[in-house]
């Protein structure tokens, strides 16, 4: 079974390209949801993993990142804003600095 990763990015060129990579190494890809509205909707066992942008077009991500984390679901943030940023509960998961090779 392929690895599924959920990208939530609302910024359409990073979102294609990272879905670019993913693709490349075989890995699924859910998504790219642009919303944090459209992120709470999908049913969690539709990914294994997901990289979430900190601010989506409609907000915080926080609320999303804070239910994969109750449910056990791996997850990194993908930001240009910086860790300073990442929600206080949440600053042990792992974030990538945009833009990211």
């Amino acid at each position: 079974m392929a690895w599924r990763v959920l990208i939530a990015e609302d910024e359409f060129l990073i979102a294609f390209d990272l879905e670019g990579v993913f693709q490349d190494a075989e890995v699924e890809v859910v998504g790219p949801v642009r919303t944090v509205a459209d992120a709470l909707a999908l049913p969690l066992n539709t990914f294994d993993a997901a990289v979430l942008d900190l601010e989506l077009e409609d907000g915080s991500v926080s609320p999303f990142a804070l239910k994969l984390w109750e449910a056990g679901i791996r997850f990194v943030f993908a930001t240009g804003y910086g860790r300073d940023r990442l929600p206080r509960e949440l600053e042990s998961v792992p974030c990538l600095e945009k833009s990211y090779a």
